[in-house]
């Protein structure tokens, strides 16, 4: 398959960019992975690097229509972040990350 491309808001804590640059930095990193497996066993409740994740897709009227589980997904990039002091107005922050799957099923919300 494709890669899945996603690009997200990065929360205010950087949270959910932290979550994912660790788990691309374990399945990358060639240095000891054990302190990083724990905390991968801690999120997903096991040391593997491969998590499904599912996708809902919304109507006009913000209404759950369909839902796309995608297999086996572990991501393969994260861009960086644009700091910009300059800017005048409040901005969202966004990152891209792709991830590399499985297999992807699609079905109605229930």
């Amino acid at each position: 398959f494709e890669t899945l491309d996603v690009t997200f808001i990065i929360d205010e804590d950087m949270k959910n960019f932290m979550e994912i640059f660790q788990w691309l930095r374990a399945m990358s990193s060639t240095e000891d992975l054990g302190e990083e497996r724990e905390r991968l066993q801690s999120i997903f409740g096991n040391t593997s690097l491969y998590s499904d994740a599912t996708l809902t897709i919304l109507t006009n009227n913000m209404n759950a229509s369909k839902s796309v589980t995608f297999r086996d997904v572990f991501p393969t990039s994260l861009s960086s972040i644009a700091f910009e002091s300059s800017v005048d107005a409040i901005e969202v922050i966004t990152s891209d990350v792709s991830f590399q799957l499985r297999d992807y099923v699609i079905g109605d919300v229930i």
